[in-house]
Parts: structure tokens; C-alpha cells; sequence
């Protein structure tokens, strides 16, 4: 009986045996192969798609459970590309044998090749990575049950990831509607996981439009609420920039809080900023950075973050020798609020360069730039309704530096105090004090308003020794006399808009002068100011050089042979058709070369080239006031137009002294002078100019036409110019006349009579 039963077990035992052994074997001879329709069919339910697999599909079960598939693609949406979604070359997976046979899942090996993923919006705005519901229709008819083990009651199942390997994988986004696209190539990362709670570690290197980046992470088990070590190593385009973080994280979920070192390093921030400049939603910058940007930079800070505030602590920031120290905090909600203070002792920049010396412009290599400098360099800032930032953000940003070294010298007290509320920027105070016992101050508020943004402030400078300042700027003054650009003081107000700069109600003493007035630029591509200026007393002479002794005779180079004259200099006043503007000029008294002018106005405006002057005048210079008006057009080559001017003395002493000219008899027997003198410019008939002149009780009307003279090449057409002159001279009295002049014409007794010569 013994015997009979352990025959029977035996058989069972191997009858058992060979059933396990079809079951590990059996599967490396099934044709997968033969089930690709079918797996095709249900990835079609599942995802409304077209699965196709163009490999071999190969599953084995010893030694250890392995599925490689090969030439998998999944197909894009209707009105997309031709693209697939999704293209892999070869998927292999294998699974540990023994773990399985205990209710673990140990992967040990997942092997992506190639895998392409692109992602796409169409024209129409559609986007290819949201699939179509299942069909009712094709669900399976009864609820799913769900096993009563231990993952019911929230625990995470018991999987291992011993290693994922994704080789040469690529990510590209195709944006039809704005005509965009982000490509990410060459990735490459290795992650194994001990369970789906970690501990878990990656090892990723990627290419994006361009830029390579590297990455190394391990976190600890996120289990429970203890904390959790995290540390994580950013490399940005081989070694240009490097972001460290080693800190921890607790209590994932909605309690989560991060807290750890953050550190940011590199040889060259201009190298670094180049390169992110390329990357997507970096902006338009500019098309050549500032050369003290090419320095080594570091910045390191401890930071602790909840869902609901950031802080951070023991922020140093260093650029080449130059260190910035500082904290923060934001809070997040509703409502973001956020506090910035930054300090720093002494900066020394002393070997800062802030200016390119290369006269090149290096090509850009951001469109974006290239349309912004097209349009005038002038970007408009964002802005919606009535707030120039979002209404539900506030803060406050602090900045002090006790002191600037640069160029020799120190820029002290520099201090920035800016508060951020209802959607609006105040500056409660920018100041610093420069060279030269100088102070500048500037505060004000940057608003909204109908989605147009603006600022609005007052400003105010003062300067106890302006030379120096100027001395230190890199102004040369030598030539001013020493007495000179000592104090100056000004005060005004400003705004700023995206299309204009105002400076108004300024006033401002340098030296003994008063100025008072405003200025307007507009922010386009064509330069266009305008200006109006209200001095009362400027004497001239006090800031110009003594004049050179007398060199003697300098001899005057004849033409060469052959020389017409014609000079490719361009016209002197082309440099007025390169801008645009509107002026108003007045100076209540001048002081020249002696000569003292009162009530000088200058008034006009310029406009595409045509200069309008409403009024050039000399309300009294020795003795006689002076006029000018004019409307002149095509300036840089050939100017055409009108021209008035206006004299009115009453004797022609102080004239004659001031120009050094020789009366023929005394200024009071001459009389009072009046002159107007119209002129006249045209290509094609010429110059042509009209005299009206009254000297005593004298009239001289003269007019003149110069032809065939070429206003472009005067010097060259001046042999072959024509010339006209009509003129006529009377004197209501011959006897007056001759007094007037000291003529030897007087009349006999009763035989006076009007004069006319022509």
C-alpha cells in the first residue's frame, strides 16, 4: 500500500514538474508573432489609434521572464503630419524569476531604443497627445474586481526597477499655429527605482535646440514624513553652468517641504547667457552683452519650501571679485507676497569693461532680436487693464551698497527701495552719491493705464564739484577755464511711456545761469526730441578757451590740375534730415566775444527733412535787432526753399563797431537802418534774392537771380553762373542826400527835387 502511494506521488510530482517545465519553456517556442493583429487590435480600442508593429515580437520565460519588441510606431491624428506619434525601434524588458514567484515585481532590465516622440498642434489648434474615449460600446461589461491584498488598503505595490535605459530617445513639439518648434535630442538617462516609493536615482544627458544638458539625481525612500535626502546636479552645455541642490524633502504630498543648499557656478556668465538665450521662452536678448558679463560667477543660498511659502537665507551672489549678499521670502496664495533685500560693502569694479570696444556687430542669432531692432529696439512692456502686474502680487525689494569703486573712484550710499502693490510698482527711493560731493535721487510709480504702461516720478541732482564728476566720467574739460562748471543743481519731473520720455518742469542753476524747461524723445526707430529751454543769463565767453596768439599767415592750397572743386564731403546741413524735431530756445541776455545779446528766441521745427524756423531773433545787439525765418527742405543734398531776414537799428555804430566795419561818416548822420532781405532757393530756377533797405531818409530796393549755378556743386558751376541785378535807389531829397553822404551834389537855393537812380 506504502509502495502503491508513493508511486502515486511521484507520478504527481513529476507529472507537476513537467507541467512547470512546458510553462518556463514552452513560451521561447510560441511565434509571438502570430498575436501582432490582435495586440494591434486592442491598442486600436484603447486609444483610437493605429498601432502598427513592424519587428519581431520575441517572450521567453527562463532563465529569467524577457519581452523585446522591435519597429513600434503609434499614429498621429487626422490633419497632423505624416509624423507618427510615437516610433521605437526596440523595447526590451526582463523580469527576475524568483521575486516573481513571491508576489514582487523586479525589473530588472527596461531597455528603450530610439524611441521618437512628436508631439504636435495642429493648424486648427487640436493637439495630438489627447486620445478619444473608448466607446461605450467596447467596454467590457462587468466592473473590474479588485484583489483583496494589501495594496487595497492604500499601499504601494511592491515593484523594483533595477534599471531603465532610454538610448538615443528624441522629443520634438511642433507648435502650426505660431510657427514654432522645440526639439530635444540625443537623450540618454539611466533610473532605477527600489520601489515605486524610491529610493530612486537617475543618470540623464539630453540635447535642447542645441543645448546640451546633463543631469544626475538620487532621491531617498519618499515613505512616510521623515525627510528624505535629495541631492541633484544640473551641467549646462558642458560645463558653461552648473545648478547643485542637496537638501531633503517631507511629508510629500499637499504638506511637502523642500529645504537644502542651492549653488549655481560657472567660468563665464556671457557664455552662460548666450546659451540660454537660445533656449524656448528666453526672449529676445540683446544682441551683444555687456563684456563684464564674461567673468566666473557663483551664487549660493539655503532655501526651505512649503506649497505655501518660499524662503531663503544666506544668499551670496559673486560676479568675478564683485559678492551681493541677501535673503528673501515669498508666500503663495490667493494673494503673493514677497520680500528681497540685498547688501553689499564694497563692490570693486574697477576692471569692469562696460562697453564693447569692437566696432563689429556679432550676427544675432534670435529672430525675435532682429524684429525687435527693426522696429526701433523699443519692446513694449506687457501690460493688462489698469495694472502693470498682477493685482494679486505685493512685495517689497530693498538694496544697499555702502560703496562703488570704479574708474578710480567711489559711488556711495546706493540704495533702491521698491514696493510692489495692487498691481503697481512704487519706487519709494533710488539714490547714490557720486564724485564730485554729487547726489542723485529718483523716485516715483510705474502704473497702467487702459493696458498702457508708464512711469511717472520726480527726479533731482545736485553736484557741489561738477568737474570732478565730469573728470571722472571720462569728459575732457580741460579746455574749460578752471572757474568754470563748478555747482550745478537741477530738479524735474518725468514719465516714460513705451512710445515716449518726458523731462518737464525742470529747473536747474550751473554756475551763475538759471535754466528752466523741458525735454521729449520719442522711443522709434527714426530719432525724434523735442526741447524747450528758458535761460536768463549765459556768459559765453567765460567757457571757451583763451583765444591762440596770431600764427601768422597760413597759405591757402591751390586746387590740383584738373580739380573742379567738387567735394564728396555731404552737405553740411545733412545731419538735420536724420532726425526729427520741435525746439524752442530763449536766453534773456548772452554774453559772446564781448558783445552782449539780449532776448535771443530760436523757435522752429524739423520734420523729414524740412526745417521750418518760425524765428531766429536778437532782440538787441549793439543797438539793432535782428530776425531770421526760414522753410528749407531737402537738406541733405540739394536744399530749395525761403528764407527771410529782418534788420532794425537805430544807427549803425554799435553794428559797425561790433563787425569792425568803416563808416564813411558818423552812425547819427546816416540815420536809423531797416533791412528785410528775402531769399529764395530752387534747383531750377536758381538763387534768387530781393533787397529792401532804408538807411535815413534813403531807400534801396535791389533784386538778384543767379542762374545755371548748380546749388549741389556751387564751386564747380560758379564760371558758368549767370547773373542779374536790378536795383534802385531814392532819396526824397537831393540835398538830403547829400548830407546824408557827404556828397558834393548839394542843390542850389529851390532847386532840390527827388532822387531816383536805377
Amino acid at each position: 500500500m506504502e509502495q502503491h502511494v508513493r508511486k502515486i506521488l511521484i507520478g504527481f510530482a513529476v507529472t507537476l514538474t513537467l507541467i512547470l517545465l512546458a510553462a518556463l519553456i514552452v513560451p521561447s517556442f510560441i511565434d509571438w508573432n502570430r498575436f501582432k493583429a490582435e495586440i494591434e487590435s486592442q491598442a486600436r480600442l484603447a486609444t483610437g489609434r493605429e498601432l502598427t508593429i513592424g519587428g519581431d515580437i520575441s517572450f521567453s520565460v527562463l532563465p529569467a521572464p524577457t519581452l523585446a519588441v522591435a519597429e513600434v510606431a503609434l499614429a498621429n491624428i487626422p490633419g497632423a503630419s505624416e509624423t507618427p506619434l510615437l516610433r521605437l525601434k526596440r523595447l526590451d524588458a526582463q523580469i527576475s524569476l524568483l521575486p516573481l514567484l513571491t508576489g514582487k515585481i523586479k525589473i530588472a532590465r527596461f531597455d528603450l531604443q530610439q524611441p521618437e516622440i512628436f508631439l504636435e498642434i495642429t493648424p486648427e489648434g487640436q493637439n495630438n497627445w489627447t486620445f478619444a474615449a473608448r466607446p461605450q460600446a467596447e467596454e467590457a461589461p462587468g466592473p473590474a474586481t479588485v484583489p483583496e491584498t494589501g495594496e487595497a488598503n492604500g499601499a504601494a505595490p511592491d515593484i523594483r526597477l533595477d534599471e531603465l535605459n532610454i538610448r538615443d530617445g528624441a522629443v520634438t513639439y511642433t507648435n502650426r499655429q505660431t510657427d514654432t518648434q522645440l526639439q530635444i535630442t540625443g537623450i540618454k538617462a539611466t533610473l532605477s527605482a527600489n520601489s515605486l516609493q524610491g529610493p530612486f536615482t537617475i543618470d540623464a544627458s539630453v540635447t535642447l535646440n542645441g543645448t546640451a544638458l546633463a543631469l544626475e539625481s538620487s532621491v531617498g525612500n519618499l515613505a512616510g514624513t521623515r525627510a528624505t535626502p535629495v541631492t541633484a546636479t544640473l551641467d549646462i552645455d558642458s560645463g558653461k553652468g552648473r545648478i547643485d541642490f542637496r537638501g531633503s524633502v517631507a511629508d510629500p504630498g499637499p504638506a511637502l517641504r523642500v529645504s537644502g543648499a542651492v549653488g549655481a557656478s560657472g567660468k563665464n556668465l556671457s557664455a552662460l547667457l548666450a546659451t540660454l538665450s537660445q533656449l524656448p521662452g528666453s526672449g529676445a536678448p540683446p544682441a551683444t552683452l555687456p563684456p563684464f558679463l564674461a567673468q566666473p560667477y557663483h551664487l549660493a543660498f539655503d532655501m526651505t519650501a512649503t506649497s505655501d511659502l518660499v524662503r531663503i537665507r544666506d544668499l551670496a551672489a559673486r560676479l568675478g571679485d564683485a559678492t551681493i549678499n541677501g535673503s528673501g521670502a515669498v508666500e503663495i496664495g490667493a494673494d503673493t507676497n514677497f520680500e528681497m533685500l540685498l547688501s553689499a560693502n564694497t563692490l570693486d569694479l574697477s576692471n569692469w569693461q562696460f562697453a564693447n570696444t569692437s566696432s563689429s556687430k556679432p550676427a544675432s542669432t534670435n529672430p525675435q532680436a532682429d524684429d525687435t531692432a527693426a522696429n526701433g529696439g523699443t519692446a513694449a512692456i506687457p501690460a493688462t487693464g489698469n495694472s502693470l502686474l498682477p493685482e494679486n502680487i505685493s512685495g517689497t525689494v530693498g538694496v544697499a551698497v555702502q560703496a562703488v569703486k570704479f574708474n578710480g573712484d567711489f559711488v556711495r550710499d546706493i540704495a533702491l527701495d521698491l514696493q510692489i502693490a495692487k498691481g503697481n510698482a512704487n519706487l519709494r527711493n533710488l539714490s547714490l552719491n557720486l564724485p564730485g560731493s554729487s547726489k542723485f535721487r529718483l523716485s516715483g510709480a510705474a502704473v497702467a493705464t487702459d493696458g498702457k504702461p508708464s512711469f511717472g516720478g520726480r527726479m533731482s541732482f545736485s553736484s557741489e564739484s561738477l568737474r570732478q564728476l565730469l573728470a571722472w566720467s571720462g569728459t575732457d574739460i580741460s579746455a574749460v577755464p578752471e572757474e568754470r562748471l563748478r555747482r550745478l543743481n537741477a530738479k524735474a519731473e518725468l514719465n516714460v511711456t513705451p512710445e515716449l520720455a518726458q523731462i518737464y518742469a525742470l529747473t536747474a542753476t550751473l554756475d551763475s545761469s538759471s535754466v528752466s524747461g523741458g525735454l521729449a524723445y520719442a522711443l522709434r526707430a527714426r530719432p525724434s526730441f523735442g526741447v524747450e529751454l528758458k535761460i536768463d543769463q549765459l556768459n559765453a565767453d567765460a567757457y571757451l578757451p583763451a583765444a591762440a596768439p596770431p600764427q601768422g599767415a597760413t597759405a591757402t592750397a591751390k586746387p590740383k590740375s584738373g580739380d573742379t572743386g567738387k567735394s564728396a564731403e555731404p552737405s553740411p546741413l545733412a545731419i538735420l534730415d536724420s532726425f526729427d524735431s520741435n525746439f524752442k530756445f530763449s536766453v534773456d541776455a548772452l554774453t559772446y566775444q564781448g558783445v552782449v545779446l539780449k532776448a535771443l528766441t530760436l523757435n522752429g521745427t524739423l520734420l523729414d527733412g524740412q526745417l521750418q524756423l518760425a524765428q531766429a531773433a536778437i532782440g538787441d545787439v549793439a543797438g539793432a535787432s535782428i530776425n531770421l525765418r526760414a522753410d528749407l527742405k531737402a537738406l541733405s543734398s540739394v536744399p530749395e526753399g525761403t528764407a527771410r531776414l529782418q534788420l532794425d537799428a537805430k544807427n549803425l555804430a554799435g553794428i559797425a563797431t561790433l563787425t569792425g566795419l568803416k563808416l564813411p561818416v558818423p552812425a547819427a548822420q546816416l540815420g536809423a537802418a531797416k533791412l528785410t532781405a528775402d531769399f529764395g532757393l530752387s534747383p531750377a530756377d536758381g538763387v534768387k534774392s530781393s533787397l529792401d533797405a532804408t538807411l535815413g531818409g534813403t531807400r534801396l530796393d535791389a533784386r538778384m537771380t543767379v542762374t545755371q549755378l548748380s546749388l549741389s556743386e556751387p564751386a564747380a558751376t560758379l564760371e558758368r553762373a549767370q547773373l542779374k541785378l536790378d536795383a534802385k535807389l531814392e532819396n526824397a531829397s537831393l540835398a538830403a542826400l547829400s548830407k546824408q553822404f557827404n556828397l558834393p551834389l548839394a542843390p542850389g537855393a529851390g532847386a532840390d527835387a527827388p532822387v531816383s537812380l536805377t
